[in-house]
């Protein structure tokens, strides 16, 4: 099912109702742009699983920057485009289970977060040290943000202050 936008037009891509937002995605792109930074700091996960949980996000949320942004650590790390592709169907991907558990998290994180239940932390605790559970839902929570741009039709690459997305951060 695809993602739901609010309607706006060409004209008003930067302004929803009376007020202009043309000034806020700096400063929310800015903000989370720490708060991603935060959470790489951490430094638990492995590149190719933090990218994956990411792409896993950008594609339940439909958000073309993060679909289009690729993490050059994780990249060199072995997160080839094919290996990205699995997030689609991960539970038939040949994937290790320590990625498909955290890939279990983001869905039931974006789309059930009663399903986070006995079973699902379980797992998590089995594959992962409680840093590196933290780390994944710093990097869930920080990510997130988009939805709301998203809804808006604000993640637009043409928009304001895309160049200010994060530094360092490469957009094919």
């Amino acid at each position: 099912m695809p993602a739901l936008r609010l309607p706006l037009d060409a004209s008003r891509r930067t302004a929803v109702g009376s007020v202009d937002v043309s000034g806020l995605t700096p400063e929310l792109d800015r903000k989370k742009g720490r708060i991603m930074k935060e959470a790489y700091r951490l430094g638990q996960i492995d590149p190719v699983t933090g990218e994956l949980v990411r792409m896993r996000n950008a594609r339940l949320q439909d958000c073309h920057v993060c679909q289009n942004f690729r993490d050059p650590a994780a990249q060199q790390a072995g997160a080839s485009e094919a290996v990205l592709a699995l997030v689609d169907d991960y539970e038939a991907a040949d994937l290790p289970e320590r990625q498909k558990v955290a890939l279990r998290l983001v869905d039931a994180y974006l789309t059930r977060p009663d399903d986070i239940g006995d079973e699902l932390r379980a797992d998590l605790l089995r594959h992962f040290t409680p840093a590196e559970v933290v780390e994944l839902l710093v990097r869930l929570a920080s990510t997130t943000g988009n939805r709301v741009l998203r809804t808006l039709g604000l993640d637009d690459d043409a928009l304001p202050g895309r160049d200010q997305l994060a530094p360092g951060l490469r957009v094919p």
